[in-house]
């Protein structure tokens, strides 16, 4: 059975009405061929009027890195920000003001190299170096916004090198970055473990994430035997604390904004 959405070309994005399962293809760059799309990293804005993409492409033999916005309707397409590189993660700020993106610069990047995270303006009139780290792309890493746009969570690699030998992730951290004083806190100080996914509090006092301890060896499409802890830590990094060795592997969480009413201990 053919399960592709009409009109939508292969790994396009799309849009989705929850209520009515309605969905609009997204006009994104594609491949030469409009087999799939190149565009990546996209991040909606707070108020869901516009959203964020990046493209990366060779230029001249240099990888160079594009991030735009557009529209929900696909219109009012802008360029915000150029750079020779390429970016591996984008995230909008709470308040709509600013973008994270986390990048490697340089000519063909080694995928061992440090990245950078930087702040943009949204309107990308002005930029600002927060650091550079052996971080990770994707949702299991980050770097996602605190709920008042102040702090930036993020994971790091202890050992870029070991990081990428084994795809379970071992030897990560998660981090927390002041993007007002420019102060960084380690949140988790364990080692050998994959610590994934983190997610703010609705209070953004707390993160919560997923420490993964690898026990066995993997097997074909299994990582073998390993224990799964929730983990919650303090932004201020005073508290870190276990509720749970119950979790599933490579699975993310959601932290409730409320408790539902007759539900409170």
């Amino acid at each position: 059975m053919d399960n592709q959405l009409q009109g939508v070309i292969l790994g396009g994005v799309v849009i989705v009405d929850i209520a009515t399962g309605q969905y609009s293809s997204l006009d994104l760059p594609t491949s030469s061929d409009q087999a799939y799309s190149i565009a990546g990293n996209i991040s909606l804005s707070p108020d869901n009027a516009r959203l964020a993409y990046s493209i990366t492409f060779a230029e001249k033999g240099e990888e160079t890195s594009e991030i735009w916005t557009m529209r929900m309707d696909n219109l009012d397409k802008q360029l915000v920000y150029r750079m020779k590189g390429v970016i591996n993660t984008l995230a909008w700020s709470p308040t709509g003001k600013q973008l994270t993106y986390s990048y490697q610069p340089g000519i063909h990047p080694p995928s061992t190299n440090l990245s950078e995270l930087w702040l943009l303006d949204s309107d990308g009139t002005s930029q600002r170096f927060i650091t550079s780290t052996h971080s990770v792309g994707g949702q299991r890493y980050g770097p996602t916004w605190s709920p008042d746009g102040r702090y930036v969570v993020f994971t790091q690699a202890d050992d870029p090198a070991l990081f990428l030998s084994d795809w379970r992730g071992p030897g990560t951290n998660v981090y927390v970055a002041d993007t007002v004083t420019g102060q960084f806190t380690r949140l988790s100080t364990f080692k050998g473990r994959s610590n994934e996914f983190p997610t703010w509090s609705p209070d953004g006092k707390f993160v919560a994430f997923v420490s993964t301890i690898l026990v066995g060896e993997p097997e074909m499409y299994n990582p073998g035997l390993v224990y799964v802890e929730v983990w919650v830590a303090s932004v201020d990094g005073s508290q870190l604390y276990a509720v749970s060795g119950m979790a599933r592997w490579a699975s993310p969480l959601a932290w409730l904004s409320s408790v539902p009413s007759g539900q409170e201990k």
